[in-house]
């Protein structure tokens, strides 16, 4: 009869332990789903690398269909975010553009929003603009849109180191308001 009470002591320390189990290693595997989303704020453009990335657990509802999978991660490494996206935002595979990936022997060069007159309709990095000089009409050249400006950033553009440096003397030499950046759509 002394058994009895060691009995119940031991049921309640096995439910105990069988409760801290669920709660800190099951549960999680049970009722979450691990997804990817950004581990911070991404700029439209902007080359996609590893510590853009984090994985965290949430609900089946909160899944968003057509995320990328952690194992698929790697595939748009070097791949540009084809929009702005906010962090712990999910990562969708439609979120990465080609397109915007600077072409290669170029690097990405800031236009400074103060050599701008005038600004055609962006839709998106990746865009293809052709700069020109308000004074004589003069095309510099065609590039690539690496970053849209937001809040009076400057423009990005990913063109050559010899390209960039003629646009920045023309720029320089004429002031401010001495160039006008227009879509290629508008020929």
């Amino acid at each position: 009869m002394k058994l009895r009470p060691w009995i119940g002591v031991l049921l309640v320390v096995l439910s105990v332990a069988a409760m801290y189990i669920w709660e800190t290693r099951l549960r999680s595997k049970v009722e979450l789903r691990t997804v990817l989303v950004y581990s911070r704020d991404v700029e439209a453009g902007e080359e996609m690398a590893p510590d853009h990335f984090k994985l965290i657990s949430t609900t089946p509802e909160s899944v968003v269909p057509g995320g990328l999978s952690p194992e698929e991660v790697q595939s748009v490494y070097g791949l540009s975010a084809s929009a702005f996206f906010h962090e712990n935002q999910q990562v969708l595979a439609d979120h990465f553009s080609p397109k915007a990936l600077a072409p290669p022997g170029t690097c990405s060069f800031p236009i400074e929003s103060a050599w701008i007159a005038a600004v055609s309709r962006l839709n998106e990095a990746g865009d293809m603009v052709r700069i020109y000089l308000v004074e004589t009409g003069e095309c510099l050249g065609s590039y690539r849109v690496r970053a849209l400006p937001a809040g009076g950033a400057d423009l990005e553009i990913a063109c050559r180191l010899e390209d960039y440096l003629l646009i920045r003397s023309a720029a320089l030499q004429r002031g401010p308001g001495s160039l006008i950046v227009a879509n290629e759509e508008y020929k």
